[in-house]
């Protein structure tokens, strides 16, 4: 019955939608930009420059493991010697690919860029090949030809950018001072300019966020609800206990 009842529980709310969109804002200053991007600012994530080498072998195969094997030992015997990648892959048939600039979380499409191998990839030292490789396909090496670190971006690279933050962000201050001025109204004297009165399920009847506010709170209590683009002040009135269901409640037991 305590699970029914909390289930399918309504209660009886006021509340008031303070949109971040409804507020006009001016365009920034460079000096307005400025300060706020010091506040927030964008870091770029470390980039590598990685080629390999590799030699297609069918592993299970104990004929053809051993000649990919022999023939990945040769290219591992030049690169040693002072080969380049390329120039060991193209003496010996084998693939050569050399990747542009990629950071951990936003990889080319490639199948040997495995999870633990990415994760090899950025353990590794700059200008220095990997040891032979087994993959399920063959024999690999990775150099880690370039590494740029992470840094934080020009102020100029992302100026453009910047606007809308800034905007959203000025309109958010300005949408938290008139929800904070509704509250303060409703608390003082229990009026709610503009509210809209409506009865809410767990489910349904207002923004999910209000919802989980309006079953949060106790009864007669006031709040302000944040979301990414809008404030709603929020006054819980009533609780209505569910009517007893007998096929609800069958399904809840079953259940």
């Amino acid at each position: 019955k305590a699970n029914f009842n909390a289930r399918y529980a309504k209660r009886d709310v006021d509340y008031v939608t303070v949109k971040f969109s409804d507020f006009k804002i001016d365009n920034p200053t460079d000096e307005q930009l400025k300060q706020f991007y010091a506040q927030r600012p964008h870091v770029v994530p470390e980039t590598r420059s990685v080629s390999y080498v590799f030699i297609p072998a069918e592993m299970s195969q104990p004929d053809k493991y051993d000649a990919g094997y022999a023939l990945a030992v040769k290219v591992e015997d030049d690169i040693i010697a002072g080969d380049t990648m390329k120039e060991a892959a193209k003496k010996h048939g084998a693939k050569y690919v050399a990747l542009k600039p990629f950071n951990r979380d936003n990889r080319p499409v490639d199948k040997l860029l495995t999870d633990s191998m990415v994760a090899k990839i950025f353990d590794m030292d700059a200008g220095l090949e990997s040891e032979m490789i087994e993959t399920k396909d063959g024999f690999l090496f990775v150099r880690v030809d370039e590494i740029k670190p992470a840094h934080t971006a020009e102020f100029e690279s992302v100026k453009k950018s910047l606007v809308n933050d800034w905007t959203k962000s000025e309109q958010k201050k300005q949408a938290y001072v008139r929800a904070n001025e509704l509250l303060v109204d409703l608390n003082k004297d229990g009026k709610l300019a503009g509210k809209k009165s409506v009865t809410v399920s767990r489910a349904d009847g207002a923004p999910t966020d209000v919802l989980v506010d309006a079953f949060r709170n106790e009864i007669g209590q006031n709040s302000i609800v944040a979301t990414p683009d809008a404030f709603y002040v929020l006054a819980v009135k009533n609780a209505n206990t569910p009517k007893v269901d007998k096929k609800k409640m069958d399904n809840l037991r079953t259940e």
